[in-house]
């Protein structure tokens, strides 16, 4: 289980897009996507920010918490940018 309480999607699911593993979490877990991938940057961007307010190690949260939610937020970049 992650620090979010995500399962990293394993409840048998198939996800429509191939999932890229952080630990135990795929990175729309690790940004609290629990349904599945979000279709939109903007709505990634807004919840990095909020994550990352809260999980900042100045904040009370750890190094390790906040790489592994930049990581995830570099991976949904690479994934739901529009290719020309």
């Amino acid at each position: 289980m992650s620090w979010f309480g995500a399962t990293g999607g394993a409840h048998g699911a198939r996800s429509p897009r191939p999932a890229v593993r952080f630990g135990d979490a795929a990175w729309w877990h690790v940004l609290g996507f629990d349904g599945g991938p979000p279709r939109s940057l903007p709505d990634v961007e807004r919840r990095f920010r909020r994550l990352a307010a809260r999980l900042h190690p100045d904040r009370g949260g750890s190094a390790e918490q906040m790489q592994q939610l930049i990581r995830a937020r570099e991976q949904a970049r690479r994934q739901l940018v529009p290719r020309a």
